[in-house]
């Protein structure tokens, strides 16, 4: 199947239509013996390479993924990658909708990126927000605060949207519950960044030990009170800390 599809783009526009049905075809044949969500994603990436010939294929993959791997972080995590990358499936959605017979399916072709980078980022988040809150797990949060930590590694376009959904996404992690503590020692170092921020990471971290109290999490709001020169603190926090945990707080 992978190769029919890599062999798309050396036929004429005839013989590509002709492929593309023989492409749909094995794909429906083969549905029943597919298991594993990396084949899918796979076979979705090949079909990126054709965008104008294989909407159709793509809508059909899409929609059996979202059947059989509905609550399938790395589906979720897909989707909105594809939307940053320009693969709206919305306008999968409305090529389904065109009953016109005007042009052939391989003559029509769809503008991939078309959108700004501003509407593509907001597509994305668009989804890991609906992706988090449907699933509600700690991995889905993982991915979308990394997926939003990777987008704010280029900071030559779009800066300040980007930082902000950066920290739109860990503002909600800690409401959630369900951020770690690698999202929190980032959270904490943007809010330490200004001395008015220390005392809102205090606040968070301790908020946030309720949830998890491992020595880690221990450790970023000890650093926050080393930052803020909060000599009582430490020491109070170092000796509950000792006391409560014995052994297991010797890293501090």
């Amino acid at each position: 199947l992978a190769s029919n599809e890599r062999n798309l783009a050396e036929n004429t526009l005839s013989e590509q239509d002709i492929k593309l049905e023989r492409v749909e075809a094995v794909y429906r044949n083969s549905m029943a013996n597919i298991t594993q969500l990396d084949y899918f994603v796979k076979l979705l990436e090949s079909c990126e390479d054709h965008q104008e010939l294989t909407g159709k294929l793509q809508r059909m993959i899409i929609d059996d993924m979202q059947e059989k791997f509905p609550r399938e972080p790395g589906l979720w995590d897909l989707l909105a990658q594809r939307e940053l990358r320009g693969f709206h499936l919305g306008d999968l959605e409305e090529e389904d909708l065109d009953t016109s017979d005007e042009e052939p399916a391989s003559k029509k072709s769809r503008s991939v990126n078309g959108r700004s980078l501003k509407r593509r980022i907001q597509l994305c988040v668009t989804v890991y927000k609906s992706a988090v809150e449907e699933l509600q797990t700690t991995e889905m949060w993982n991915m979308y605060l990394d997926a939003m930590l990777a987008l704010n590694s280029d900071g030559k376009t779009e800066r300040i949207l980007k930082q902000q959904c950066l920290a739109d996404a860990l503002q909600a992690g800690h409401r959630s519950q369900l951020m770690g503590v690698k999202h929190y020692a980032t959270l904490r170092k943007m809010l330490c960044t200004a001395p008015s921020g220390r005392e809102a990471a205090v606040t968070i971290l301790t908020e946030a030990l309720k949830n998890d109290s491992s020595v880690e999490m221990h450790e970023l709001l000890l650093a926050t009170h080393i930052q803020s020169d909060s000599e009582p603190l430490i020491y109070e926090l170092f000796n509950k800390i000792q006391k409560s945990m014995g052994s297991e707080a010797l890293p501090l």
